[in-house]
């Protein structure tokens, strides 16, 4: 068993350990830094609690909210490592690849924090199959405006939340299906993500050196 199954099975036992609203905080905060826990797991699991405990439909409004505050927590830690890694990394090494940290976080400075990057904020964190701990990762590495991130991500999550809680709640006989599709989904997001931030990274670097990226192909034909 791996470690992440075996965190998996802890947090299985925690929720019938302490009350619920307790392990939802907790149990938010894990799944944000631990990115390999599946998205619905914690919420699909609290769903179903809630219903074992006759919490009520407002009631479970409440939970939603406080598994987005645990993984707004953990968006934020997040969000500081990946920080704290672009100093690191390019203050290091960018010259000999040809970037500095003032040509990533340009691209942070599009997000000035007004209420269209809160809306795109907000939906980034609703949609189910968005990987979201890469995300806090990019954003922190960009220098996406803090507050804007946090607070418009909270609410996002908040609306994410809630739908795994309610399938959680109702046991939906579709529920495993679905869940088992939505993860799938997400993984193909994580690695779009990945090539994304990859392809910006390379546009980064011609733009830095002046080439035109279409010159490698041209030479290489």
């Amino acid at each position: 068993m791996n470690i992440f199954n075996q965190v998996i099975t802890w947090l299985e036992s925690l929720a019938t350990q302490i009350p619920l609203p307790l392990f939802t905080l907790i149990g938010g905060f894990i799944e944000e830094v631990l990115a390999p826990i599946p998205s619905p797991f914690v919420m699909m699991l609290a769903g179903s609690i809630g219903k074992s405990q006759n919490y009520t439909i407002a009631a479970l409004i409440g939970i939603s909210a406080l598994g987005a505050l645990g993984k707004t927590l953990g968006a934020w830690i997040l969000y500081i490592i990946g920080d704290k890694a672009e100093d690191f990394a390019l203050g290091k090494f960018g010259k000999f690849i040809g970037i500095e940290g003032k040509d990533v976080e340009s691209i942070g400075k599009y997000f000035k924090g007004g209420a269209k990057d809160w809306l795109i904020m907000i939906a980034m964190r609703a949609i189910p199959i968005m990987p979201t701990s890469p995300l806090s990762l990019i954003a922190g590495v960009i220098k996406i405006d803090l507050k804007a991130y946090l607070i418009g991500g909270f609410i996002g999550t908040v609306i994410r939340n809630f739908f795994f809680v309610y399938l959680g709640y109702v046991g939906l006989d579709t529920a495993e299906s679905l869940t088992s599709g939505l993860s799938s989904a997400e993984t193909i997001a994580k690695v779009v993500f990945v090539v994304v931030v990859g392809l910006g990274l390379v546009y980064l670097y011609y733009k830095r050196s002046k080439k035109n990226p279409m010159d490698w192909f041209k030479k290489n034909k």
